[in-house]
């Protein structure tokens, strides 16, 4: 199973290089793994923010 928060740190490495329709997969991987967490924790706000870009 792949750990969110290696996931997530994909995304972000993916994003700074420009790769950003991978990037964005890898946050809405994210977002599916994490669908169940709590809304505030900061990790899905950021994505989100990130995917609103």
């Amino acid at each position: 199973m792949l750990d969110p928060l290696h996931v997530i740190a994909l995304a972000r490495v993916l994003d700074k290089a420009g790769q950003r329709d991978a990037a964005h997969t890898e946050y809405r991987r994210f977002l599916e793994l994490w669908k169940n967490a709590d809304k505030d924790l900061p990790e899905p706000a950021e994505v989100r923010a990130a995917l609103a870009k």
